[in-house]
């Protein structure tokens, strides 16, 4: 399941950064699916609660890369 870790901010009216938990990385493609560029701003971040790995949506590549 992603579910939101805190409010999401938005930065001049555009899409927002969103910071958002994920329970395993059995979710994962979901994020990638359900959360992209055109969803979120780049710099957002998702927390994998499993791994307690942290990914970053990058503006260059357009994905989720761990930190």
């Amino acid at each position: 399941m992603i579910y939101p870790r805190e409010k999401h901010s938005f930065l001049s009216g555009e899409k927002p950064v969103m910071h958002l938990n994920f329970d395993s990385m059995a979710d994962f493609p979901d994020l990638v699916k359900d959360y992209g560029l055109d969803k979120a701003a780049p710099g957002s971040d998702a927390f994998c609660v499993d791994t307690g790995d942290l990914y970053i949506l990058r503006a260059d590549t357009g994905e989720w890369e761990v930190l």
